[in-house]
């Protein structure tokens, strides 16, 4: 295992299989290195370390979401087969990471990528005019299958009302959303794929013009969730919790103010089912900010986004958590800022573990 290991992406493939990306002492630097696991998480093994990236962007904590055009901080796999890795640059593994290809594509920087299986489709979000974490050129969307070897086509494409800090891609019910974000506090803006256009999300009321953010699906049912207007007031910030029943045709207001959670980054939200919702703050990884005393950085809501609670068993991140997600089959994970390994839970959120590639316990 490489020394000074810190995990920054992971993806499960299925199967039992595992991958996550994160950075390692490579000589006088850090470098890319991605890691294997065939057994859930049990025994890793790392299969390739990218010396050649760019990693000026991804210092120690810092890894803004915008990187530059060699980078790779970001891990998606099909299977346990077929993955990729990207974070400004985009590289296509076939055989389970040994080797990596890069490819050609549409746009200065991938800002994410995101793939379903089921309908053999990868999709791939890309912009322009991307200097220092910001892009404000055209940002597109390219629909591709797994046996391209190039992404050469754009799907949709859009000019961008605000300066984009992060971008994400958002699966739900078959659909592809793309959320884009000016800074964690906002703007918002989240877009449905029509054919080939992105159109708008028109956020409810209650929002407060600040536009739709952390969009998210359901995992196992339909649905989607999102918040919105966030309040701040000393060291912690409130937000409005929104939930559509038709892929983001229209709003239902699931409480304002109830969710609260540290002002130290952006929001990650997910559904392993209708009823429960996970959300944590921390990410994406910019200036470090502190989880303060007697505060936790991720919550649960098992009545659909009404009320939040801390789990039964909390993940623990000093400084928050970059991510949170949902896979397939509705298991979590957690991903901390600044440590090795992440947090997983099988049970809605109730308990978690700690899963350490590096063997550190806790």
């Amino acid at each position: 295992m490489p020394p000074g290991l810190r995990s920054w992406s992971l993806s499960n493939a299925g199967s039992g299989s595992l991958f996550a990306l994160g950075a390692a002492n490579c000589s006088d630097d850090v470098c890319p290195v991605l890691l294997r696991s065939s057994d859930d998480g049990t025994s890793w093994n790392s299969v390739q370390t990218f010396s050649d990236a760019d990693t000026s962007s991804a210092r120690g904590d810092f890894v803004p979401s915008v990187q530059p055009d060699r980078a790779v901080t970001q891990t998606r796999f099909l299977d346990p087969q077929r993955g990729y890795v990207f974070g400004g640059d985009l590289w296509l593994t076939r055989d389970r990471g040994q080797t990596f290809t890069r490819m050609p594509h549409v746009g200065q920087t991938v800002l994410d990528v995101a793939v379903d299986a089921s309908k053999n489709r990868v999709a791939v979000l890309a912009s322009d005019g991307c200097v220092q974490g910001t892009c404000t050129g055209p940002v597109y969307l390219s629909l591709i299958k797994p046996s391209d070897n190039a992404v050469t086509a754009v799907t949709a494409s859009l000019v961008p009302t605000i300066a984009v800090s992060s971008a994400s891609l958002v699966q739900s019910d078959g659909q592809v959303f793309v959320q884009l974000s000016g800074s964690p506090t906002g703007p918002f803006d989240a877009y449905a794929v029509k054919g080939s256009a992105l159109a708008p999300m028109k956020a409810p009321t209650a929002c407060r013009g600040t536009g739709i953010g952390a969009l998210t699906g359901v995992a196992a049912g339909k649905g989607m969730y999102a918040v919105c207007a966030p309040v701040a007031v000393g060291d912690r910030t409130s937000y409005t919790v929104i939930r559509s029943e038709n892929d983001g045709g229209s709003w239902s207001v699931a409480s304002v103010g109830a969710l609260t959670l540290p002002s130290i980054g952006q929001v990650s939200l997910a559904a392993p089912d209708p009823a429960v919702l996970v959300a944590a703050s921390g990410g994406p990884r910019g200036d470090v900010g502190f989880v303060p005393r007697g505060y936790a950085a991720l919550v649960r809501s098992e009545d659909a986004g009404r009320s939040f609670a801390p789990p039964k068993t909390a993940p623990s991140s000093a400084t928050g958590f970059d991510d949170v997600m949902t896979s397939g089959d509705s298991t979590l994970y957690a991903i901390p800022r600044t440590a090795s390994g992440y947090w997983t839970s099988g049970d809605d959120a109730v308990t978690w573990r700690y899963v350490d590639p590096a063997g550190e316990k806790r």
